[in-house]
């Protein structure tokens, strides 16, 4: 029973798929296809740069407070936020391989994180980084290295799945700097995927729909799969940012959302326009009342927040205080501490609901959901370990 119910809150959330996440985060709402490749065109309020993911009725177990209605807070909108001072840095880990192909993806997953961090003052970027729950540079390049590890990317060349060109992985970090923080919000888990620099550092040989063993192998424009499957080995799928079953070709474009009634593809409504609900506000907007209003972002701790129009800074979440009369921006949990959602713990633990405690993210053994796990993949009910790449059986690869 555990397994469903984390399961179907991590589709929304934070999903229960394989490595690379694109969180398009056009309109503040998570979507398609939870952290791989997380299409935040038209869903849930999860990926707004809060991780609150109690918006429909407010019930926020961190601190044992029950809140039927979010609704009944105060809108405290037109408070600011406080000055951001905070240094990002964190620890970075240091490159533990002399390999050139190893090098340049851990050159390109930090050269990417420090730009992340530099665009934290744009809200797609900011609903990126809370979206994955990293606090510093150092844990978003911990996390990459966790997902999808270097020697995967060499695996997949060594064994002529990719291919690697070594100028290209050499102009690749530079590349990010040029790189709108829209896009570099989209390529959150996956920078090789919107920066053409990049996706031809390292070129993934296997095309959509083909079975993959990691990222490496998957062509641009598409990741390894892994969700929802009972084995190791994925399969390429598109990355796209795209609302499915929606308009007469199936997706809407960034640009647009879903109107749920006619099924169609609109445009995003700009500031100022009408809205029914945050879905179809454009990029840095949310819907109140009624109106499409600019975010405000960078909230610091203690201080007032929301779901969606008042945004914490990194390493904060907005939950309940401890009266339990305002929402405010509060530091992640970390092992041992309570909390009613994944996305109440840092990124080093998941949400045990069984015992409402932070639990520490494992390299492997059993698992129930992904994001149990460091490599985000459980497999058959245990972690496939960090490093390991799977092995694609003989004749899956066309």
């Amino acid at each position: 029973m555990r397994w469903f119910a984390l399961c179907a809150f991590l589709m929304f959330a934070i999903g229960c798929s394989d490595n690379e996440a694109n969180l398009v985060t056009n309109n503040g709402n998570n979507g398609n296809n939870g952290n791989n490749e997380n299409n935040a065109n038209n869903g849930n309020n999860t990926n707004n740069g809060n991780n609150s993911n109690n918006s429909n009725n407010g019930n926020n177990s961190n601190n044992g407070n029950n809140v039927n209605n979010i609704n009944n807070f105060t809108d405290t909108y037109d408070v600011d936020p406080g000055t951001d001072s905070t240094d990002y840095t964190g620890t970075v880990p240091s490159n533990g391989s002399a390999d050139a192909i190893e090098t340049a993806v851990y050159d390109i997953v930090v050269a990417y994180c420090e730009k992340l961090f530099d665009c934290r003052d744009d809200a797609d970027a900011l609903r990126a980084i809370r979206g994955a729950r990293l606090a510093t540079v150092g844990d978003c390049v911990q996390e990459h290295l966790d997902r999808d590890a270097p020697a995967n990317y060499k695996l997949a060349v060594d064994e002529g799945r990719a291919q690697f060109f070594d100028v290209e992985a050499g102009f690749c970090p530079m590349a990010f700097a040029n790189t709108s923080c829209d896009i570099i919000a989209r390529s959150i888990f996956a920078p090789r995927s919107q920066v053409q620099t990049c996706a031809d550092a390292i070129v993934g040989l296997t095309a959509e729909g083909e079975a993959c063993g990691s990222n490496a192998d998957c062509n641009i424009g598409n990741f390894c799969n892994r969700y929802f499957v009972d084995e190791c080995v994925g399969t390429c799928s598109s990355n796209d940012p795209a609302s499915l079953f929606c308009g007469e070709d199936g997706s809407c474009t960034p640009q647009q959302f879903c109107e749920p009634n006619s099924m169609t593809c609109m445009d995003l409504v700009a500031a100022g326009g009408t809205c029914a609900d945050s879905t179809q506000c454009a990029t840095g907007n949310f819907c109140r009342a009624g109106t499409c209003t600019a975010m405000k972002l960078l909230y610091q701790e203690g201080e007032v927040c929301t779901f969606e129009g008042q945004l914490c800074a990194p390493g904060l979440f907005c939950g309940v205080n401890d009266a339990g009369t305002d929402l405010e921006c509060q530091p992640y949990r970390t092992n041992g501490e309570s909390c009613g959602l994944d996305a109440e713990c840092d990124r080093e633990h998941w949400c045990d609901l069984d015992d409402s405690t932070c639990k520490p993210r494992v390299a492997s053994g059993a698992c129930f959901t992904n994001d149990e796990c460091l490599s985000f993949n459980c497999a058959m009910s245990d972690c496939i370990p960090t490093a390991n790449a799977c092995t694609v059986p003989a004749g899956t690869m066309m």
